[in-house]
């Protein structure tokens, strides 16, 4: 049978780590009494923002470039997807050795992994994608012009 993994999340003040949950924290640990234990902290990693996604999809996609000449036409998965190879990708050589010296090289296209990134790099990918369309003459309205997918007509 497996060990049983726990995972508590906190914040570090003063040096001391404060849980979110303390009683559960405590219940667990006396469960474990007598027991050796392996701990590991790390940085917790920041999800994406539901405002950080509908903004790249409803603002980026949806809203500036599906309505220009550049994209006329293109899915929003299909603008996605060259963001991604345009802006997040890169290839990579293995070379394997077969027999009596003979090798043979494979080269692979990798994209990054988009639905495993972090807040900040989220932010940084926007701002890479807002960069490369300013290149194109594309240019989004800014952030706080969009909730939740949708594009707020400001009253003047």
């Amino acid at each position: 049978m497996k060990n049983p993994q726990y995972i508590h999340h906190g914040i570090v003040r003063n040096n001391e780590l404060i849980h979110d949950r303390p009683e559960m924290w405590k219940q667990q640990l006396h469960s474990l009494e007598g027991h050796r234990i392996e701990q590991t902290i790390e940085k917790e990693n920041e999800s994406v923002t539901i405002s950080q996604r509908g903004y790249y999809f409803g603002g980026i996609i949806r809203t500036a470039c599906m309505n220009t000449n550049k994209f006329a036409g293109w899915l929003e998965s299909e603008i996605h997807q060259f963001f991604l190879q345009t802006l997040r990708s890169y290839s990579k050589t293995i070379v394997d050795k077969i027999t009596d010296g003979l090798e043979k090289e494979t080269t692979y296209h990798i994209i990054e992994d988009f639905s495993s990134y972090s807040r900040s790099e989220m932010k940084g990918y926007i701002e890479d994608v807002l960069n490369w369309l300013a290149l194109e003459e594309i240019f989004p309205e800014p952030p706080e012009n969009y909730k939740l997918n949708k594009y707020e007509y400001k009253k003047k």
